[in-house]
């Protein structure tokens, strides 16, 4: 699995839109997430994940209703789009968790339910596949192979580079080199 654009909206620490285009990156091979602590580096491959498969991982997936960024305007959408690539075939699937928003008539606010959509461009237009939350789950484990837990242990370690320490560790380094791990 190849990403290639991932859209955020008030997920995490960010109140607006925010986007991630991978498909820049292409060039660079391995590539580095890297800022100060606090700054959403995890919340990025949070977004990820929760785009796929609708959880996030570790403890911070404990409370779904707390995915929606704090720093929202009430009138926005929490919602996740992630574009990706597998095997030459282009995926989109977007997520958004159970949330509150401000009701369109009077004060307060009503409950909207979880929604998820995946789609396949089929060159000229996206084709929804799946819609809805196990559906959706179904087909994502299908294609990536994984389930949310094995994506997290496996994929996200190499992706977050916690692995690199423990090969450097081995006498002699076992030398590291980009592979087909992801491009399933």
């Amino acid at each position: 699995m190849k990403p290639l654009n991932l859209v955020i909206n008030a997920f995490g620490p960010f109140a607006g839109r925010q986007e991630v285009d991978f498909s820049t990156l292409d060039d660079l091979g391995l590539y580095l997430v890297a800022g100060d602590t606090g700054s959403g580096k995890t919340s990025i491959f949070d977004a990820l994940v929760f785009a796929l498969y609708g959880t996030v991982p570790g403890v911070r997936g404990n409370d779904l209703a707390g995915i929606r960024s704090h720093f929202a305007d009430p009138g926005t959408t929490t919602k996740v789009t992630l574009e990706f690539v597998i095997g030459g075939d282009r995926w989109r699937v977007e997520r958004m968790p159970t949330q509150e928003r401000l009701k369109k008539k009077g004060e307060g606010t009503t409950k909207i339910n979880a929604k998820a959509t995946l789609e396949h461009w089929d060159g000229g237009a996206w084709d929804e596949v799946a819609s809805g939350k196990n559906p959706v789950d179904k087909r994502v484990e299908e294609l990536l192979g994984l389930d949310d837990k094995q994506f997290s242990q496996v994929v996200l370690l190499i992706l977050v580079g916690q692995v690199m320490p423990l090969m450097s560790s081995v006498r002699p380094p076992i030398q590291v080199q980009r592979c087909g791990l992801l491009g399933k």
